[in-house]
């Protein structure tokens, strides 16, 4: 059974559930959808929203790293991760399409959901409100994981955001950092 994950920056969980037993979309999409949920759909650009397949050997792990690494600092992450049949379910259609992060393994694992429409987007939001697994990732932790992936050679500094780079300067000199060092899970 193949999994979707999705990344929520800035987070705000979702909280199941969101409709009430036997309530349809529309009627649970007044007040009991608050748009701060929402905001993590939001599909008003081009009625597209971004997914990664977690598929061997890819990991939510790399996946997370990889959304931090691309964007303009590192800050916390929760994700949402779900069964794909709960979206063959809802009839949503799926392109394969490129991503844009710094790993290519998590570019090839990337989709994104089109022709979403208003009705589609909270029946969405629902289902991953109900049926997903959920979860958090600190940005002290991706700070971390992502200076040791640079360190490693697994990632290049250069192609990363002013922002991060920043803050991967500040991670180095960290007593976290030189415990990893100390260890060997990075090299000096």
């Amino acid at each position: 059974m193949t999994k979707l994950v999705r990344i929520l920056r800035n987070d705000v969980p979702l909280k199941p559930p969101l409709a009430p037993e036997g309530q349809g979309v529309r009627e649970a999409t007044g007040s009991t959808l608050s748009g701060s949920v929402l905001r993590h759909f939001d599909v008003s650009v081009n009625g597209r929203l971004s997914f990664y397949r977690l598929e061997d050997p890819l990991k939510l792990d790399d996946i997370a790293l990889a959304i931090v690494a691309g964007s303009k600092a590192i800050d916390d992450v929760s994700y949402i991760e779900l069964d794909e049949e709960v979206l063959s379910g809802l009839g949503l259609q799926q392109e394969a399409t490129r991503g844009a992060t710094v790993f290519e393994q998590v570019n090839a694992a990337h989709i994104d959901l089109v022709q979403l429409s208003v009705d589609a987007t909270a029946a969405l939001a629902i289902a991953c409100a109900n049926a997903a697994t959920q979860g958090f990732e600190s940005g002290k932790q991706l700070g971390l994981r992502l200076a040791a992936a640079v360190a490693k050679g697994e990632c290049q500094e250069d192609r990363l955001k002013d922002g991060v780079r920043k803050r991967l300067a500040e991670i180095r000199g960290s007593r976290d950092y030189k415990r990893m060092i100390r260890q060997g899970l990075v090299p000096p």
